[in-house]
Parts: structure tokens; C-alpha cells; sequence
């Protein structure tokens, strides 16, 4: 009988291990880790760090997501999400565990639903939020300074502005809406 992996979070990074939470031994190897009996996630471990590929599922057995650690634990290069069918929920890249690029979102139907942008430290710039999967019409658009939200647009279905909000430190300091119409 082989001995139980097991995992937790510490400073927000989980640790896999064997043995118990006072006296735990950091696992390296090939780990499979389990919650409430079902596989979640499956790849490789040194020290207790979860290395390179790994593969997470979704409780029905389904790949949920393919993501890459670096030597540190954190996510680096592409990774990618599904839903329970197979089909691309959505795709971003990771450097040194900060999301970098644009980052893709999809709807059940395989169309782009959402796409948001992030600088090359890892701030989020903007967010696209479309009407309908493969919309030209955005329903809404949100830009950020310093990963604060400093301005909100929503938009009615046809594309025409709706309502424009501007923000300070999270609080919403003015909105705007053109000519009311029913």
C-alpha cells in the first residue's frame, strides 16, 4: 500500500505532502491528489512544489484545465480551461505567476464571450464583456490604472452607449448616461 499524498495551502501556494500537518514530509514525484475521493489534479512535485504540466478535472473525470509551474510553484506559459465536453472555456498566459497578454473567454457554444488585457508585470489594462458569443457589440467595458477600475461603460445590445461611470479607488465618482430611451 503506497503512502497518501495529500495537499494544503500555505501563503497562498499549495504544498504537497505525506504524513500529517505537524509532521509533514514535502512529496517529490509523480502526484495524483484527490478531494472527497475524486481525482482533482495529476502531475509532477519536487519538495512539495508542483512543478511543470499539470492536469486538473472536473468531479464528473473531464480535463478542467492544463496549466505549467515553474521551478517556484507558479504559473508560467499558456494555460487553458474546459468545459466538462471538451470544448476551450477560456486561455491565458502566465509569467512567473502573473497573467500577461489577452486572456480569451468562451461560451458554450465556442464563441468569445469576454477578452481582458493584461500589461507585461501583470496589471490588468481592460476587459471587453461581449453582448452574445461571437458578438460585435460589447455589453460592457471596464478600464483599469494600477488594477483598480477607473472607468465602466455599458452598452445596449444594438452597441450605442448606455451608461459611462468613472471611478477613484473603487468608489464610483460620477456616471453619465446619454439621452434616456425606452
Amino acid at each position: 500500500m503506497s503512502t497518501p499524498i495529500k495537499w494544503t495551502a500555505r501563503s497562498n501556494k499549495i504544498v504537497v505532502y505525506t504524513g500529517t500537518l505537524k509532521n509533514m514530509q514535502r512529496y517529490t514525484g509523480t502526484a495524483e491528489l484527490f478531494e472527497k475521493g475524486i481525482l482533482f489534479g495529476r502531475g509532477e512535485c519536487l519538495d512539495g512544489t508542483r512543478i511543470g504540466p499539470w492536469q486538473f478535472f472536473h468531479p464528473c473525470g473531464a480535463l478542467r484545465s492544463e496549466v505549467t509551474f515553474d521551478s517556484q510553484g507558479r504559473e508560467e506559459g499558456v494555460e487553458r480551461y474546459f468545459y466538462p465536453d471538451g470544448r476551450l472555456q477560456s486561455i491565458g498566459q502566465y509569467r512567473a505567476g502573473q497573467p500577461v497578454g489577452d486572456w480569451m473567454e468562451y461560451g458554450q457554444q465556442g464563441g468569445l464571450t469576454s477578452c481582458s488585457e493584461y500589461s507585461d508585470s501583470g496589471e490588468r489594462l481592460c476587459m471587453y464583456d461581449y453582448v452574445a458569443e461571437d458578438s460585435p457589440h460589447l455589453r460592457r467595458y471596464m478600464l483599469f490604472a494600477a488594477n483598480k477600475m477607473v472607468l465602466e461603460c455599458w452598452y445596449h445590445p444594438d452597441g450605442s452607449l448606455w451608461q459611462q461611470s468613472r471611478y477613484e479607488n473603487g468608489q464610483e465618482i460620477s456616471r453619465w448616461r446619454p439621452d434616456y430611451r425606452c
